[in-house]
Parts: structure tokens; C-alpha cells; sequence
């Protein structure tokens, strides 16, 4: 089987950047409702392109990061400035508690990468890690744009200095890199939707692999999906437990059959540290999801949570984003035993598509965004208690507050949420917002 046969890698990553039932899964079951959403106060703290040829960075889809301080970190997919279309390559930020902005990187697309469109990952001495979507070497696979990079922002004081630890070429070592992973020792991991096993599909593109980068830039891949019942595509981060392994999400292949013939409807997967890849579910496309293309989290207990970019309620015809169901939010056992949570309506009151994962508090709710749906079908934040009842924290109406969210959210101490639009604000280029519950 091969996979990507109904979109091409270059088509997947498109989507992320642009896209009340039950379900009987044993041995957990879980009723999911909506409550109508309470007062809830949002509040912008950055509207980005508010400066000329849009310097401030523009169009955020990553995840934000936070310090010890509050200080919230991420990227814009473009602006910064530079030989890039769109007002630049993209760029890193740090925004404070108070909003104030400052561009800590602005890319040039070669050789230092260009399109960062995932989160960061910070280390004990303040140095910023990432992945660039495009951009690196201009050749191979890639002539015209580059495959990619895996960079470092080496901190020093107040100023960073950018290092490419890895430079995809777009064969069987990976294209377009998803977010990463870090651990003790300083090893990177990640995942790539392209590149691989490059007989796998229709195109040279491939089914997508998991690699590893050293501290000295040396790229170890761990995987290659063959787009088989394996999975195809994966274009999220993986998640590390406290033994090595990883956790992660393909958005096609695994199941073949039904709604999934030609392309499957996804997996989750765990990979052990020697490169032993498990499947621990395979997706129907029916009331369990369909197109798992967030990262997951992992609780104390072993159990991961996700959400599908569609399926769920398939019959349902207020799904204006896909027709094969809203999406569900969904919790998976380490013995691969799955419940939906939230099955996603599209009514006026919820959302629909989530594009983006979850983070978790010490009650166990889940909070999440939605790209589309709510009143004006802009999107929402949401949380969805441990029984499964939804509440919309904030459904985005289109203008100032901005619209469309695809990246996770952070959660404070004091349980305040931050996240990004990637379009929409005061200038339209995307926002920074704060929701307090």
C-alpha cells in the first residue's frame, strides 16, 4: 500500500497551516456534552506585522513555550523581514507578561532555514531549539526551497546566535521537519512527513520517519514508516517518557478499508529507544476519528491524549471544514485501549477541526483550540473535563481577537491560557492571546 495517495506531503503540511455521542471502546466508556460557554475574559498581547515590511514576524502557527519568569517563546511561519515572500523567512520571538515583543531571530531562508512553523524547546541556559519547514541546503530533493533545518539559538546575554545543526536533503534522511523533543543528554527528536522510505508512495516524497540529532549535529534516523498499516505522514512532535521511549501520531495509513481504502486514517505508534516501532491504534475513520495530525501528551499513568483533525460524527452535516465528522479529543491506555472524550459538532456552541494538541492541569481537564467552528466559525478554546463535558472558554470572532488556532496552548500556574491565531488581530497577520478562565 502506498501511502500519500490522497495528498502530497507539500498538500499535508498546507492543510496544518491553512485546516455529542459516545464511543464504545473497551474497557473505558465516556459520554461527552457541551456546556454552553461562560463569561470568559481573552486579551490579545501581540498582533503581529504591526511594524513595516512586518519586522514583528507574521503568521504564527507554533506551539508558545514558557520560562521561569512567564515569558512566552515562539516562531512566525513568515515576516521578520529578509529575501523571502510574505515580509521574510520567518523569525523567533519572546513576548512578556506584558506583551512586549522582541524578535530574537530573523531567518534568510539559506542556509539557515526559512518557514519555522513549530515550537521551540529551551534548555538550562536559556538557548532556544527548533525546526524550520523549508529552507538549508538548496539542493537535492529540494532544489528550489531546501528540505529544512534543525537549528540552535545559542544565547548570549541579551543577544542569540543561530547554528544549523541539520540540514535535511529531502531522501531517506527526511523532509520538512515537525517539532522536537529533547532530552537529558541534549539528543533532539523528531519526526519528518516526507523523506524516508521513498518507494513508499506515488512521488519521491516518502511516508515520513523519526530521527534523532546529537548535541554535535549528527542525525540518527530511528524510523521509516513504510505507509503500510505501519502509518504514513507523521507531522507532529513525538513526546519522551522517562524510559526513552516515544509517542507519536501518523496522519494516514495504519487502518485500510472502509472510509480509509486508498489512504488509511491514521495511527498512534510508540518507538522504542533500539528503533522497534509499535502500533498502538489504528483509526477507523468512524465514531473513534480520522487524521490524527497533532502531538499527543502523556500523563503520570502512562496514558496519552490526542485529538483527529476529523471523523467522529460522521453523519454530521454542520462539518464545514471536512465532511467525514468534526473531530473527537481522545484518550489512549498504554495497552492501546481508546475512548473519545468529545466528539466535536460543529454547532454554533462548539468547534470543530482541531489542528493543535492538548495540555493538561492537576485536576485532569484538557484544554485545546479548535481552527475553525464557534458562532462566527473562527475557531475556539475549549476544555473538556475527565467526564467529558466541553465547555467553549472563548469562541474567536474573526477581527481584533484574531482567528484560526492550530498550535497547542500553555497553561500558567495560575491556570491563565496562551496561545496563537495564526491570522486575524489588528493587522491580520496572526496574534498572541491570553484567555483567563
Amino acid at each position: 500500500m502506498r501511502c500519500n495517495s490522497r495528498l502530497s506531503t507539500r498538500s499535508v503540511i498546507a492543510v496544518f497551516r491553512s485546516a455529542s455521542v459516545f464511543v464504545f471502546l473497551p474497557p473505558l466508556l465516556l459520554v461527552a456534552s457541551t456546556e454552553t460557554a461562560r463569561a470568559q475574559t481573552e486579551r490579545v498581547l501581540h498582533s503581529f506585522c504591526s511594524m513595516s515590511d512586518c519586522a514583528d514576524g507574521a503568521y504564527p502557527v507554533s506551539d508558545l513555550i514558557q520560562d521561569a519568569n512567564d515569558n512566552l517563546y515562539g516562531t512566525t511561519t513568515s515576516g521578520g523581514g529578509g529575501v523571502c515572500p510574505s515580509y521574510g523567512c520567518g523569525s523567533v520571538f519572546e513576548i512578556t507578561r506584558s506583551g512586549v515583543e522582541t524578535i530574537l531571530y530573523k531567518f534568510s531562508g539559506s542556509p539557515d532555514g526559512n518557514g519555522p512553523s513549530r515550537g521551540l524547546v529551551r534548555d538550562s541556559n536559556g538557548n532556544l531549539y527548533g525546526t524550520t519547514q523549508a529552507g538549508g541546503n538548496n539542493g537535492g530533493a529540494c532544489p528550489s526551497e531546501g528540505c529544512g533545518t534543525v537549528f540552535e539559538l545559542i544565547k548570549n546575554g541579551a543577544t542569540y546566535t543561530e547554528k544549523v545543526l541539520f540540514a535535511f536533503a529531502g531522501g531517506t534522511d527526511g523532509a520538512d521537519p515537525s517539532g522536537l523533543v529533547r532530552d537529558a543528554d541534549g539528543n533532539l527528536y523528531g519526526t519528518t512527513p516526507g523523506g524516508g522510505v521513498l518507494d513508499c508512495a506515488s512521488s519521491a516524497a516518502g511516508c515520513g520517519l523519526v530521527f534523532k540529532i546529537t548535541p554535535t549535529g549528527e542525525e540518527e534516523v530511528l524510523y521509516r514508516f513504510k505507509g503500510s498499516t505501519d502509518g504514513a505522514s507523521p507531522l507532529a512532535p513525538v513526546v519522551l517518557d522517562a524510559k526513552g521511549n516515544l509517542y507519536g501520531t501518523t496522519a494516514w495509513g495504519g487502518r485500510f478499508g472502509g472510509v480509509c481504502t486508498s489512504y488509511g486514517c491514521g495511527t498512534v505508534f510508540k518507538l522504542t529507544p533500539a528503533g522497534k516501532e509499535e502500533v498502538l491504534y489504528r483509526f477507523k475513520g468512524t465514531a473513534d476519528g480520522e487524521s490524527p495530525l497533532a502531538p499527543m501528551i502523556l500523563d503520570a499513568k502512562g496514558n496519552l491524549y490526542g485529538t483527529t483533525w476529523t471523523g467522529g460524527d460522521v453523519k454530521n452535516i454542520r462539518c464545514t471544514i471536512q465532511a467525514n465528522g468534526c473531530g473527537v479529543v481522545f484518550e489512549l491506555t498504554e495497552r492501546g485501549e481508546l475512548a473519545v472524550l468529545y466528539t466535536f459538532t460543529g454547532d454554533p456552541v462548539d468547534g470543530q477541526a482541531p489542528l493543535a494538541g492538548l495540555v493538561l492541569d492537576q485536576h485532569g481537564n484538557l484544554f485545546g483550540t479548535t481552527s475553525g467552528g464557534g458562532p462566527s466559525n473562527r475557531g475556539t478554546v475549549f476544555k473538556v473535563t475527565p467526564t467529558g463535558v466541553q465547555t467553549v472558554l472563548h469562541a474567536f470572532r474573526g477581527g481584533p481577537d484574531g482567528f484560526s488556532p492550530r498550535a497547542s496552548l500553555v497553561l500558567d500556574a495560575s491556570g491563565h491560557l496562551y496561545g496563537t491565531t495564526i491570522y486575524g488581530g489588528a493587522f491580520g497577520a496572526g496574534t498572541v492571546f491570553k484567555v483567563v478562565p
